[in-house]
């Protein structure tokens, strides 16, 4: 059989999907033509040269909604077999896109998130509109795809293919070595992450405050990896409670967040987590994060108590507490334990190789033949 043609429509190629784009373009029976602009919104973005194949189209935006330049004649006169779309709501060339693709016959599968709570009246009926103008959605985690089926969106047109974070190696701008500077007996929690609220790294900060007055046998340091406008924030609090805090800011290459990782004893974000969470554990280490299903990223998934972290009541800081000190008096044996399950976690469930795995299954299951 020789190998099916697919178009991946991206607004921008995202460096931290780097390691998921290059598993693609590794297989044998789908070959890969990626369609993006060059410039990200806010968010690193990938060169052409970073795939196999790859055609530049231009995103314009107008007002809230953004149109793909270049997109339409590509899919009108495109030789392919599939297209798979990132997909967006906001993104009007989306929709007329995926019309077409489907009028040409051709199977056509959005890459999204899907559903992050229940909804009802028009956002639900418009919702279910949308991911109906497609054959099959390619959702992150299990959350999105129950959610959908309470929306009576069909079971049998959703394909859960995780998700993973592999990012590109930095320019030598960005590029920086970071050296740790913590005591061998200091148990160390933070986060590679931006500083934002809705990450809730002040509730962080309060609770290794609290546990280090708790229990004075354990000494605790936070290292927060990441700019965002509550950096000054968060160093002020810090000072005010007393807490040991270091802040280098943003750090990209592999040797530095490598270093980061084995300084961490846990990653703890008290908010939203999202890709932080598989990122941590791919590199043995526990996540902790709170336990309310439909303000978490679908990575949270990942997150399952006593075997790759801990998880606590939103907003409750003795809860947070508690969580940490369940990790923070582990015996080294038990640490390296929960580290290796980290580690089969992402393998199985998020890692690119599986993800990749994933996305070609749900291509060729439109493909009798294949």
């Amino acid at each position: 059989m020789a190998p099916k043609n697919v178009l991946v429509v991206y607004p921008y190629l995202q460096h931290y999907r780097l390691g998921v784009f290059r598993a693609m373009d590794s297989s044998s029976k789908v070959t890969y033509t990626f369609v993006s602009a060059l410039e990200g919104r806010g968010i690193k973005a990938l060169g052409a040269d970073s795939v196999a194949n790859h055609v530049e189209t231009q995103t314009l935006k107008i007002g809230p909604f953004s149109w793909q330049k270049g997109l339409i004649s590509l899919l009108l006169r495109g030789n392919y077999d599939v297209v798979i779309i990132f997909a967006e709501i906001p993104a009007v060339s989306t929709w007329v896109g995926s019309i077409l693709a489907r009028a040409r016959r051709k199977p056509v599968l959005f890459w999204t998130t899907g559903w992050h709570r229940p909804e009802s009246g028009f956002k639900r009926v418009f919702r279910n509109s949308f991911y109906r103008l497609s054959n099959e959605l390619l959702l992150y985690g299990n959350i999105g795809k129950n959610i959908g089926k309470q929306m009576n969106f069909p079971s049998q047109r959703m394909t859960v293919i995780g998700n993973s974070v592999e990012a590109s190696i930095s320019n030598g701008k960005t590029e920086r070595d970071w050296q740790p500077n913590f005591e061998p007996s200091t148990f160390v929690v933070g986060a590679v992450i931006r500083l934002i609220p809705e990450k809730g790294l002040d509730l962080l900060i309060r609770a290794v405050a609290e546990l280090a007055k708790r229990d004075t046998s354990i000494s605790i340091s936070v290292l927060i990896v990441g700019e965002g406008p509550e950096r000054e924030r968060l160093l002020e609090l810090a000072r005010e409670l007393n807490v040991d805090l270091s802040m280098p800011g943003a750090l990209y290459g592999s040797k530095a967040l490598k270093s980061v990782y084995e300084s961490l004893d846990a990653t703890v974000v008290p908010g939203a987590i999202g890709l932080t969470a598989i990122q941590s554990m791919s590199h043995g280490v526990p996540v902790v994060s709170h336990d309310s299903i439909y303000t978490q990223g679908p990575e949270w998934e990942s997150i399952k108590p006593g075997v790759t972290g801990e998880l606590f009541r939103e907003g409750d800081l003795n809860g947070l507490v508690d969580a940490i000190h369940r990790i923070a008096v582990l015996s080294e044996e038990d640490l390296e334990i929960l580290s290796r399950r980290c580690r089969d976690e992402v393998t199985n469930n998020w890692s690119a190789n599986a993800q990749a795995d994933k996305i070609e299954r749900a291509i060729l299951s439109h493909f009798p033949d294949a």
